[in-house]
This record gives C-alpha cells, sequence and structure tokens, in this order.
C-alpha cells in the first residue's frame, strides 16, 4: 500500500524490516556477521541444522502449532528433529548442513529470521552467543521456556474472555533445547500468522519503527506515517491529528493499560517487538506483540486480579524484601518513561509535528488525557517512586541479583 517497490506482502514486509528502519534508538549496532545481517546482508540463506535424536532434546510447548511442528519435523515419523542455527553459530561448530528448500531472511533482530514462503511464512528466534545490541543473545533454556509460557498464558486468558480488541500477539508456541557442543542451545518457533487473525491468510503488517523511518533506497520519500495519514485523512491539519491519534496512540496506550492492569504484564516495549496490522480499510486494527520472552509478570496485578504467578520472570510490588519491591516499582517506570514513552509514543508525535508543522502538545495532551482516563489509579502504580528511570546507555550492567541497573531520570511527559 505505502511501499511501491516489492510486489508481495511477504516482500513488502522484509523490504520495510531491512531498509525502512533507523536502527536501534539506543545507538547500539552490533549485530550478526555482514552476510546474514539485516540491513546489508543477502537477501535470503538457507538455513542450517543438525538433526538431533528426540531423546538427547527438549522439546517445550503444550499445543505447538501445525506449521512450527511442520519446520522442525516433529510432525514426521522419525526419531530426530531439525535443531536449527544461526550460520554464525554452524560455523563455529563446524556444521555445515543446510536445506536449501528453507530459505529465510533476517528480521531487523538478526538472530530472528522469517522463513521466505509465501505459502508457509514463520518465524525462528535463534540461539546467538555473541554481542547483538546491548547483551548475549543467547537462548537456554528459561528463555525458551518464558517466550513459550508467555504465548501460552495470552491463550489461557484469552480463552477467560480477557482480551482488548486492539491487542494481538504472534504466537511462540514451541521451543526447543539442546546440548551441543557441552554447551545448552535453544530456540523458538514463532508463528508467521497473529492470534487475532484468520490462519492462512497472509495480511499485511508494518514494525513500529517503520512509521518513523527513512527509506534507505529511496531517503527522499515521505515517512510511511505521512504517506498513511496523508491517504487517509488528507492534509488538513485537525483532520490529520485526529487520525494520528485515534489509529495509532490510542491503540498503543490500549495495549499498554490492559496489559498492565488487566494481564499484569509489563513488556520491554520498543519499536522493533510491536507491529502494527492494519485492517481491510487502511486503518489500524490491531498492534501485535513479537518476543514474548521480555515479557515479566507483574505479581500485584495477578493477585488483585485472580490470575496465576506460575514463572519465574516476575516482578512484586509487594515483595517482602524492599530491594526487590522498589525494583519492581523502578521497573515499571523504565518500561514506561524510558521504553513506551522514547520508543514508542514520542517518534510518532515527532514525526507527525515535522511533517504537518503541528506543537507537539496537542497529541502529548491528547495522549496523556487518555492514557489517565483508560489507567485506574496510575499514581499509585509508580508510586511511592515516582520518578522516570532509563536503563544507561552501552552494555548493561547487573547488579549481584542479575538485574539491570538502572538511573533516575525524570518521567516522561505521557503520564
Amino acid at each position: 500500500m505505502l511501499c511501491r517497490q516489492p510486489t508481495s506482502i511477504l516482500q513488502s514486509y522484509q523490504y520495510l524490516e531491512r531498509y525502512v528502519n533507523n536502527g536501534s534508538p539506543s545507538g547500539e549496532h552490533k549485530t550478526v556477521s555482514s552476510p546474514y545481517a539485516p540491513i546489508e546482508g543477502v537477501d535470503r540463506f538457507p538455513l542450517p541444522y543438525i538433526r538431533v535424536p528426540r531423546e538427547k532434546c527438549e522439546v517445550v510447548g503444550n499445543r505447538p502449532s501445525l506449521s512450527a511442528k511442520s519446520a522442525i519435523g516433529l510432525s514426521e515419523d522419525r526419531s530426530d528433529i531439525k535443531f536449527f542455527l544461526h550460520p554464525d553459530m554452524a560455523n563455529m561448530l563446524g556444521i555445515s548442513a543446510e536445506d536449501a528448500s528453507f530459505q529465510v531472511f533476517p528480521t531487523s533482530s538478526g538472530r530472528t529470521i522469517c522463513r521466505d514462503d509465501p505459502e508457509n511464512p514463520l518465524y525462528i528466534k535463534l540461539h546467538y552467543d555473541g554481542m547483538l545490541g546491548r547483551i548475549v543473545r543467547k537462548m537456554g533454556k528459561d528463555k525458551v521456556t518464558e517466550s513459550v509460557y508467555f504465548s501460552e498464558d495470552l491463550d489461557r486468558l484469552g480463552g477467560m474472555g480477557i482480551n482488548n480488541c486492539h491487542f494481538d500477539f504472534f504466537p511462540e508456541s514451541l521451543g526447543v533445547v539442546a546440548q551441543l557442543s557441552g554447551e545448552e542451545f535453544g530456540f523458538v518457533v514463532r508463528d508467521f500468522h497473529t492470534r487475532g487473525q484468520e490462519e492462512n491468510i497472509i495480511v499485511p503488517r508494518i514494525p513500529w519503527f517503520s512509521l518513523f523511518s527513512t527509506d534507505r533506497k529511496v531517503p527522499e520519500e515521505p515517512t510511511i506515517l505521512k504517506q498513511w495519514v496523508e491517504l487517509r485523512a488528507g492534509k488538513n491539519l485537525k483532520s490529520a491529528r485526529n487520525y494520528v491519534y485515534e489509529n495509532f496512540l490510542k491503540p498503543v496506550i490500549d495495549c499498554y493499560a490492559f496489559l498492565s492492569t488487566r494481564v499484569g504484564i509489563i513488556s520491554d516495549y520498543n519499536a522493533q517487538n510491536l507491529l502494527i496490522i492494519p485492517n481491510e480499510n487502511g486503518d489500524v486494527a490491531r498492534i501485535a506483540f513479537r518476543d514474548l520472552h521480555s515479557f515479566y509478570l507483574d505479581a500485584e496485578i495477578r493477585r488483585r486480579n485472580n490470575l496465576p504467578i506460575d514463572c519465574a520472570r516476575k516482578i512484586d510490588t509487594q515483595s517482602s524484601d524492599p530491594e526487590d519491591a522498589r525494583y519492581a516499582y523502578t521497573l515499571r517506570s523504565v518500561y514506561f518513561d524510558h521504553k513506551f514513552s522514547d520508543y514508542l509514543l514520542e517518534p510518532v508525535v515527532t514525526s507527525f509535528c515535522d511533517t504537518f508543522g503541528d506543537d507537539p502538545e496537542h497529541l502529548t495532551g491528547m495522549t496523556r488525557e487518555y492514557l489517565l482516563s483508560s489507567f485506574d489509579d496510575i499514581g499509585n502504580y509508580f508510586s511511592p517512586y515516582n520518578t522516570g528511570y532509563q536503563i544507561p546507555p552501552g552494555i548493561t550492567q547487573r547488579d549481584s541479583k542479575g538485574r539491570a541497573i538502572l538511573e533516575t531520570s525524570s518521567k516522561s511527559n505521557f503520564r
């Protein structure tokens, strides 16, 4: 619709991930080796694998999707499965087996690849023993289990009628863990279809960062946000502003409030982990979340809503340890004041105002009022540590408990 180069939805999506992407706002650009890098790498490559006997690996997931099972050969009558590896890791282990029919391309995260098959696309998040961005991206059993847990938890809650019309996610229904050369390796298979869409119908999806990023191939092109707004609302400033508010800012606030107050989950919000799903009219239908292992259970909210707290990856503002309680409040603030505001809301407001000549306070104020009206008791959610927090730039430092060290900043203008 808004990208004139590719010829199919899958190609359009690949183009956006690769070329309409200004990179990480943290300034960390460490990625995989050049041949397989999201921007400068090859268009597609076969994904290496090793066959591992089933008794030598652990398959995680109570209800894996058919496409996930098929990808690793779990649905076949064999005694082993395909254990996929990033090419850099295969080279490190001296593994050269490839399936020429299983061609993939990298997403904006170099270790998460997408199968380049319009009939059966899917994602695989791979183990990577090396720095990508700020941290090493190994996929051990804990990470694999957390990814699948949160996918199954969202399905469990959806079955209880706990949902939101704007919230969607990419199921991560299957993971595999095995010992390779004395080290624990793992990967997660992520469905290409979101939970809220019809199966076998590929719908457009636009990474949040593509809204305001420069097209590297056609840098003189207006941003997708500007093209989208003018296409649907015209050039009248008030109409354009209301369109951005109704179609981008309100839906993402709905998702934030839904996860924070109803589901009891906080997410490491960034523009890479959210994709926009348009409806058939070209307006925004849903916001789809990926990288579910970045979620935390919020024990206080879960208890309040009578929801299970059965995952080790959690925070608890009511912990008997004052240090843990303070950290829980602080992490809530990090993920709103720093990640959600700085990586999601602010770039959209700034991009719109720069291209339409608007005062940022109009959209900021509208968004703030909507958040306050949608989020009951938001003051106590961040209280008693009501100052904003952020993660320091560079390699994330950890404390004695393995938690990221956080530094104080001013709280976001959006609350």
